[in-house]
Protein backbone atom coordinates (compact mmCIF):
# COMPACT_ATOMS: atom_id res chain seq x y z
CA UNK A 1 0.00 0.00 0.00
CA UNK A 2 1.85 3.79 -0.64
CA UNK A 3 -0.21 7.26 0.21
CA UNK A 4 -0.91 9.77 -2.29
CA UNK A 5 -2.22 13.25 -1.08
CA UNK A 6 -5.24 14.66 -2.25
CA UNK A 7 -4.42 17.13 -5.64
CA UNK A 8 -6.39 18.67 -8.05
CA UNK A 9 -5.32 16.53 -10.78
CA UNK A 10 -6.56 13.58 -8.96
CA UNK A 11 -9.69 14.53 -7.33
CA UNK A 12 -12.16 13.55 -9.79
CA UNK A 13 -10.86 10.00 -9.60
CA UNK A 14 -11.86 10.50 -5.48
CA UNK A 15 -15.40 11.99 -6.45
CA UNK A 16 -15.70 8.53 -8.51
CA UNK A 17 -14.56 6.40 -5.68
CA UNK A 18 -16.93 8.51 -3.10
CA UNK A 19 -19.88 7.74 -5.75
CA UNK A 20 -19.25 4.04 -5.91
CA UNK A 21 -18.21 3.22 -2.08
CA UNK A 22 -20.99 2.44 0.04
CA UNK A 23 -19.15 4.36 3.20
CA UNK A 24 -18.78 7.76 1.52
CA UNK A 25 -21.16 10.49 1.25
CA UNK A 26 -21.31 14.31 0.37
CA UNK A 27 -19.00 15.02 3.43
CA UNK A 28 -16.27 13.07 2.22
CA UNK A 29 -16.42 14.64 -1.61
CA UNK A 30 -13.85 17.32 -2.83
CA UNK A 31 -17.17 19.50 -3.20
CA UNK A 32 -17.26 19.80 0.94
CA UNK A 33 -13.95 20.17 1.86
CA UNK A 34 -13.83 23.00 -0.82
CA UNK A 35 -16.65 24.42 1.15
CA UNK A 36 -15.23 23.76 4.56
CA UNK A 37 -11.60 25.74 3.81
CA UNK A 38 -13.45 28.52 2.95
CA UNK A 39 -15.78 28.62 5.15
CA UNK A 40 -13.76 30.12 8.29
CA UNK A 41 -11.41 32.44 7.26
CA UNK A 42 -9.63 32.42 10.22
CA UNK A 43 -9.36 28.83 10.16
CA UNK A 44 -5.76 28.28 8.94
CA UNK A 45 -7.18 25.35 7.07
CA UNK A 46 -4.73 22.84 5.14
CA UNK A 47 -6.58 20.02 3.19
CA UNK A 48 -4.30 17.32 4.49
CA UNK A 49 -6.59 14.91 3.04
CA UNK A 50 -4.80 11.36 1.05
CA UNK A 51 -6.02 8.49 -0.91
CA UNK A 52 -4.28 4.73 0.03
CA UNK A 53 -3.49 2.71 -3.64
CA UNK A 54 -2.34 -0.83 -3.75
CA UNK A 55 -1.50 -2.29 -7.15
CA UNK A 56 -2.15 0.96 -8.52
CA UNK A 57 -6.57 1.14 -7.23
CA UNK A 58 -7.82 3.12 -4.87
CA UNK A 59 -8.72 1.29 -1.82
CA UNK A 60 -9.20 3.98 0.91
CA UNK A 61 -9.46 7.55 1.06
CA UNK A 62 -8.92 9.91 3.90
CA UNK A 63 -10.57 12.85 4.28
CA UNK A 64 -8.09 15.26 6.69
CA UNK A 65 -7.96 18.91 7.04
CA UNK A 66 -6.21 21.02 9.72
CA UNK A 67 -7.46 24.37 11.12
CA UNK A 68 -7.33 26.08 14.12
CA UNK A 69 -9.31 24.79 17.10
CA UNK A 70 -12.78 27.36 17.38
CA UNK A 71 -11.75 28.60 20.73
CA UNK A 72 -7.83 27.88 20.69
CA UNK A 73 -6.04 29.86 18.01
CA UNK A 74 -2.96 28.83 19.54
CA UNK A 75 -3.33 24.91 18.65
CA UNK A 76 -4.80 22.70 15.77
CA UNK A 77 -6.90 19.92 15.01
CA UNK A 78 -7.96 17.62 12.38
CA UNK A 79 -11.73 18.55 11.98
CA UNK A 80 -14.33 20.11 9.54
CA UNK A 81 -15.20 23.79 10.76
CA UNK A 82 -17.66 22.55 14.03
CA UNK A 83 -17.63 19.08 13.05
CA UNK A 84 -15.16 16.26 12.81
CA UNK A 85 -13.77 15.23 9.99
CA UNK A 86 -15.54 11.96 7.89
CA UNK A 87 -14.26 8.46 8.63
CA UNK A 88 -11.84 6.66 6.62
CA UNK A 89 -13.84 5.16 3.51
CA UNK A 90 -12.94 2.08 2.37
CA UNK A 91 -13.37 0.26 -0.75
CA UNK A 92 -16.59 -2.10 -1.07
CA UNK A 93 -15.44 -5.85 -0.97
CA UNK A 94 -12.57 -6.06 0.64
CA UNK A 95 -12.01 -8.99 3.42
CA UNK A 96 -11.80 -8.06 7.16
CA UNK A 97 -8.33 -8.43 7.57
CA UNK A 98 -7.24 -6.11 4.56
CA UNK A 99 -9.87 -3.92 6.10
CA UNK A 100 -7.73 -3.79 9.32
CA UNK A 101 -4.45 -3.44 7.53
CA UNK A 102 -5.93 -0.34 5.69
CA UNK A 103 -6.74 1.25 9.01
CA UNK A 104 -3.90 0.46 10.76
CA UNK A 105 -1.73 1.93 7.70
CA UNK A 106 -4.45 4.81 7.36
CA UNK A 107 -4.07 5.83 11.47
CA UNK A 108 -0.63 5.51 11.30
CA UNK A 109 0.11 7.75 8.98
CA UNK A 110 -2.32 10.37 10.45
CA UNK A 111 -0.16 9.99 13.60
CA UNK A 112 2.96 11.17 11.34
CA UNK A 113 0.92 14.22 10.18
CA UNK A 114 -0.40 15.10 13.60
CA UNK A 115 3.17 15.60 14.26
CA UNK A 116 4.50 16.99 11.56
CA UNK A 117 2.01 19.91 11.48
CA UNK A 118 1.28 20.05 15.17
CA UNK A 119 -1.95 18.96 15.30
CA UNK A 120 -3.01 18.80 18.76
CA UNK A 121 -6.58 16.88 18.67
CA UNK A 122 -8.25 14.81 16.22
CA UNK A 123 -12.03 14.41 15.96
CA UNK A 124 -13.69 12.12 13.80
CA UNK A 125 -16.87 10.88 12.98
CA UNK A 126 -19.20 7.62 11.43
CA UNK A 127 -21.89 9.58 8.86
CA UNK A 128 -24.81 8.36 9.14
CA UNK A 129 -26.16 8.90 5.84
CA UNK A 130 -23.61 6.25 4.36
CA UNK A 131 -24.88 3.03 3.04
CA UNK A 132 -22.99 1.45 4.99
CA UNK A 133 -24.59 0.15 8.26
CA UNK A 134 -23.14 2.95 11.38
CA UNK A 135 -23.64 -0.46 13.87
CA UNK A 136 -21.19 -2.21 11.38
CA UNK A 137 -19.63 -0.25 10.43
CA UNK A 138 -18.82 1.01 14.11
CA UNK A 139 -17.82 -2.44 14.46
CA UNK A 140 -15.11 -2.68 11.93
CA UNK A 141 -13.84 1.41 13.56
CA UNK A 142 -12.61 0.33 17.11
CA UNK A 143 -10.62 3.37 17.26
CA UNK A 144 -10.25 2.41 21.10
CA UNK A 145 -7.37 0.78 19.49
CA UNK A 146 -5.71 3.71 18.23
CA UNK A 147 -6.38 5.72 21.49
CA UNK A 148 -9.20 7.65 20.46
CA UNK A 149 -12.04 8.01 22.76
CA UNK A 150 -15.75 7.54 21.23
CA UNK A 151 -19.19 9.31 22.29
CA UNK A 152 -22.33 8.80 21.34
CA UNK A 153 -25.17 11.43 20.35
CA UNK A 154 -28.35 10.69 18.26
CA UNK A 155 -29.00 12.68 14.49
CA UNK A 156 -32.61 12.27 13.65
CA UNK A 157 -33.45 10.87 9.92
CA UNK A 158 -36.86 10.79 8.49
CA UNK A 159 -37.96 8.02 5.99
CA UNK A 160 -39.13 9.64 2.67
CA UNK A 161 -40.32 6.60 1.37
CA UNK A 162 -43.10 6.40 3.47
CA UNK A 163 -45.08 9.70 1.43
CA UNK A 164 -46.04 13.27 2.55
CA UNK A 165 -48.55 11.85 4.36
CA UNK A 166 -46.98 9.96 6.83
CA UNK A 167 -44.52 12.19 7.00
CA UNK A 168 -46.76 15.01 8.30
CA UNK A 169 -48.03 12.19 10.62
CA UNK A 170 -45.04 11.39 12.31
CA UNK A 171 -44.29 15.38 13.12
CA UNK A 172 -44.46 16.49 16.58
CA UNK A 173 -48.42 17.69 17.42
CA UNK A 174 -46.96 20.93 17.30
CA UNK A 175 -44.81 21.45 13.94
CA UNK A 176 -47.69 19.50 12.59
CA UNK A 177 -50.35 21.87 13.34
CA UNK A 178 -48.01 25.23 12.52
CA UNK A 179 -47.20 23.40 8.91
CA UNK A 180 -50.98 22.78 8.49
CA UNK A 181 -51.57 26.63 9.41
CA UNK A 182 -48.56 28.18 7.54
CA UNK A 183 -50.02 26.49 4.04
CA UNK A 184 -53.73 27.43 5.08
CA UNK A 185 -52.76 31.21 5.81
CA UNK A 186 -50.77 31.58 3.03
CA UNK A 187 -48.97 35.30 2.40
CA UNK A 188 -45.91 33.76 1.03
CA UNK A 189 -44.74 32.16 -2.14
CA UNK A 190 -42.42 29.09 -2.12
CA UNK A 191 -39.35 29.15 -4.85
CA UNK A 192 -37.08 26.12 -4.89
CA UNK A 193 -33.83 26.98 -6.64
CA UNK A 194 -32.03 23.56 -8.47
CA UNK A 195 -29.96 22.78 -11.05
CA UNK A 196 -32.50 23.12 -13.70
CA UNK A 197 -33.19 27.21 -12.90
CA UNK A 198 -30.38 28.71 -11.48
CA UNK A 199 -28.83 30.29 -14.13
CA UNK A 200 -26.64 32.52 -12.36
CA UNK A 201 -25.42 33.10 -8.48
CA UNK A 202 -27.36 36.33 -8.11
CA UNK A 203 -31.20 35.47 -8.78
CA UNK A 204 -30.49 32.01 -6.48
CA UNK A 205 -27.73 31.64 -3.96
CA UNK A 206 -26.79 35.39 -3.84
CA UNK A 207 -30.92 35.89 -2.64
CA UNK A 208 -29.89 33.88 0.31
CA UNK A 209 -26.76 35.17 0.88
CA UNK A 210 -28.33 38.53 1.38
CA UNK A 211 -30.67 36.92 3.68
CA UNK A 212 -28.26 35.43 5.74
CA UNK A 213 -26.07 38.62 6.18
CA UNK A 214 -29.19 40.76 7.23
CA UNK A 215 -30.47 37.73 9.85
CA UNK A 216 -26.79 37.95 11.41
CA UNK A 217 -26.39 41.73 11.39
CA UNK A 218 -22.60 41.04 10.17
CA UNK A 219 -20.59 38.34 7.81
CA UNK A 220 -20.12 35.51 9.20
CA UNK A 221 -19.21 33.59 5.95
CA UNK A 222 -16.99 34.23 3.61
CA UNK A 223 -17.78 34.93 0.33
CA UNK A 224 -16.06 32.12 -1.81
CA UNK A 225 -18.26 29.40 0.30
CA UNK A 226 -21.40 30.75 -0.98
CA UNK A 227 -19.86 30.40 -4.58
CA UNK A 228 -19.05 26.60 -3.81
CA UNK A 229 -22.87 26.13 -2.38
CA UNK A 230 -23.92 27.47 -5.41
CA UNK A 231 -22.10 25.30 -7.93
CA UNK A 232 -23.37 22.28 -5.65
CA UNK A 233 -26.76 23.35 -7.22
CA UNK A 234 -25.54 23.43 -10.21
CA UNK A 235 -23.95 20.32 -9.81
CA UNK A 236 -27.08 19.05 -8.21
CA UNK A 237 -25.72 18.25 -4.98
CA UNK A 238 -27.67 20.84 -3.24
CA UNK A 239 -31.13 23.25 -3.49
CA UNK A 240 -32.43 26.13 -2.25
CA UNK A 241 -35.50 26.98 -0.66
CA UNK A 242 -36.77 30.50 -0.56
CA UNK A 243 -40.34 32.16 1.45
CA UNK A 244 -41.15 34.82 -1.02
CA UNK A 245 -43.58 37.23 1.14
CA UNK A 246 -46.06 38.87 -1.74
CA UNK A 247 -47.48 41.85 0.73
CA UNK A 248 -43.52 42.90 1.51
CA UNK A 249 -42.36 42.01 -2.20
CA UNK A 250 -38.82 40.54 -0.96
CA UNK A 251 -37.36 37.61 0.28
CA UNK A 252 -37.85 36.52 3.93
CA UNK A 253 -36.06 33.20 4.41
CA UNK A 254 -34.43 30.23 3.06
CA UNK A 255 -32.67 27.54 3.53
CA UNK A 256 -30.14 24.87 1.38
CA UNK A 257 -30.03 21.24 1.56
CA UNK A 258 -27.25 18.89 0.55
CA UNK A 259 -27.83 16.52 -1.70
CA UNK A 260 -26.34 13.06 -2.74
CA UNK A 261 -26.99 9.79 -3.24
CA UNK A 262 -30.66 10.17 -3.19
CA UNK A 263 -30.13 11.46 0.43
CA UNK A 264 -30.72 14.95 1.68
CA UNK A 265 -28.70 16.78 4.74
CA UNK A 266 -30.46 20.11 6.47
CA UNK A 267 -27.48 22.93 5.41
CA UNK A 268 -28.44 26.08 6.57
CA UNK A 269 -31.52 28.39 7.48
CA UNK A 270 -31.78 32.19 7.47
CA UNK A 271 -34.63 34.63 7.92
CA UNK A 272 -35.39 38.43 8.45
CA UNK A 273 -38.90 37.59 8.70
CA UNK A 274 -40.84 40.69 10.19
CA UNK A 275 -44.34 40.16 8.70
CA UNK A 276 -47.33 38.30 9.59
CA UNK A 277 -45.60 35.38 8.57
CA UNK A 278 -43.67 35.35 11.78
CA UNK A 279 -42.97 32.26 13.72
CA UNK A 280 -44.94 30.43 10.16
CA UNK A 281 -41.89 30.92 7.69
CA UNK A 282 -39.09 27.92 9.59
CA UNK A 283 -42.06 25.15 9.41
CA UNK A 284 -43.18 26.22 5.58
CA UNK A 285 -39.31 25.93 4.24
CA UNK A 286 -38.93 22.54 6.16
CA UNK A 287 -42.33 21.27 4.72
CA UNK A 288 -41.48 22.61 0.94
CA UNK A 289 -38.39 21.06 1.25
CA UNK A 290 -39.49 17.34 2.65
CA UNK A 291 -42.17 17.51 -0.24
CA UNK A 292 -39.33 18.34 -2.86
CA UNK A 293 -37.40 15.63 -1.69
CA UNK A 294 -40.11 12.72 -1.80
CA UNK A 295 -41.51 14.45 -5.41
CA UNK A 296 -37.31 13.76 -6.70
CA UNK A 297 -37.58 10.17 -5.24
CA UNK A 298 -35.17 11.13 -2.58
CA UNK A 299 -34.46 7.93 0.63
CA UNK A 300 -34.01 10.13 3.85
CA UNK A 301 -33.60 13.41 5.03
CA UNK A 302 -31.12 13.72 8.18
CA UNK A 303 -32.34 16.96 9.80
CA UNK A 304 -29.60 17.28 12.33
CA UNK A 305 -27.68 16.35 14.95
CA UNK A 306 -30.03 16.27 18.40
CA UNK A 307 -28.90 18.34 21.74
CA UNK A 308 -30.89 18.06 24.99
CA UNK A 309 -30.77 19.87 27.65
CA UNK A 310 -28.12 18.22 29.27
CA UNK A 311 -25.70 19.43 26.92
CA UNK A 312 -26.17 23.06 28.50
CA UNK A 313 -22.27 24.51 28.79
CA UNK A 314 -20.92 22.41 25.27
CA UNK A 315 -24.01 24.21 23.72
CA UNK A 316 -25.82 27.51 24.18
CA UNK A 317 -29.37 28.35 24.48
CA UNK A 318 -29.90 28.76 20.86
CA UNK A 319 -28.30 25.36 19.50
CA UNK A 320 -30.34 23.67 21.34
CA UNK A 321 -33.68 25.82 20.46
CA UNK A 322 -32.45 25.26 16.71
CA UNK A 323 -31.94 21.51 17.65
CA UNK A 324 -35.54 20.85 19.50
CA UNK A 325 -37.24 22.74 16.55
CA UNK A 326 -35.15 20.47 13.74
CA UNK A 327 -36.15 17.01 15.34
CA UNK A 328 -39.73 17.73 15.76
CA UNK A 329 -40.24 17.30 12.14
CA UNK A 330 -40.16 13.79 13.07
CA UNK A 331 -38.03 10.49 12.04
CA UNK A 332 -36.21 8.16 14.04
CA UNK A 333 -33.21 8.87 16.36
CA UNK A 334 -29.89 7.19 14.88
CA UNK A 335 -26.61 6.67 17.20
CA UNK A 336 -24.06 9.20 15.48
CA UNK A 337 -20.70 8.12 16.98
CA UNK A 338 -17.41 10.25 17.22
CA UNK A 339 -13.69 9.31 18.02
CA UNK A 340 -11.41 12.27 19.69
CA UNK A 341 -7.65 11.74 20.41
CA UNK A 342 -5.30 14.52 21.83
CA UNK A 343 -2.22 14.01 19.94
Amino acid sequence: MNIEALTPKNEEEWNDFCLNCSEAWFRHTTWWQKYILCCREDSDSENLSFIIRQDGKIIAIVPLISQYIYTDHENHEFANYDTPCPTIAIKDGISYKQRCEVLDFAFEYIEELAEQTSVSLGKFFIDPLIDASPYEHFDDFDLLKYEYYPSVKTTSIIDLTVGSKKVLQQMRKGHKAAVKAAYRDGGFRVDIFDKSNSADFQSSMGIMQNVHFIDAGRKTRSDQSWLVTYEWIKAGYSFLVMIFDENLNEYIAGAWFMTYKQKAYYGSYATIDTSLLQGRVGYAVQWAAIKYLIEHEYRNYETGWNFYSSYKGEVDDKVLMISRFKHGFGGKKYPLFSFEKRY
